[in-house]
């Protein structure tokens, strides 16, 4: 057998803090790592308490718009295009979209009906001609709209916004 020399502790030295230095390293990565990925979960959960309570606020909305347009407090296309709006505001499930359906349908329809300044500077002849087309559809869909009006109501109470 051969006799270790002193260069050869030297080396075997070296190597062993190199070693422990680089394990050191490692675990000062992995917890800072660890310390980004809980940061990140926290952040991610407060998103998403943030997104839940936007989207109840949302459907407050929603059922508000509802009453008024029940309680004959706002007309129906008015309802529709605040509706409509408030809908892509909020993550809202298949079943509830397609209980508002006419509420989008209205919206839809109406949508190129001019608003505030625009619609003061149409002539009479114009302002009537686009009112009894507004009329017409809210005709058309009112019955569903009051259903589904009423049928929001009945499953989205909000919380202390209407008495």
């Amino acid at each position: 057998m051969s006799e270790i020399t002193t260069l050869g502790w030297a080396a075997a030295a070296v190597g062993l803090l190199l070693l422990v230095g680089l394990v050191a390293y490692a675990l000062s990565l992995s917890r800072q790592l660890d310390a980004q990925q809980r940061r990140s979960a926290e952040r991610e959960a407060s998103y998403r308490a943030l997104a839940a309570q936007r989207d109840s606020e949302t459907r407050d909305s929603i059922a508000v718009v509802c009453q008024a347009l029940v309680s004959g407090d706002m007309v129906a296309t008015e309802a529709a295009l605040r509706v409509n709006y408030l809908i892509t505001q909020s993550q809202l499930t298949d079943t509830e979209q397609s209980g508002l359906r006419p509420f989008i349908q209205l919206a839809e329809r109406t949508a190129h009906l001019p608003i505030r300044d625009a619609w003061q500077a149409l002539d009479k002849a114009t302002k009537r001609q686009l009112t009894g087309e507004r009329e017409a559809h809210e005709a058309e869909l009112g019955e569903a709209l009051g259903h589904a009006a009423k049928s929001w109501l009945a499953a989205h109470k909000p919380r202390g916004v209407i008495h």
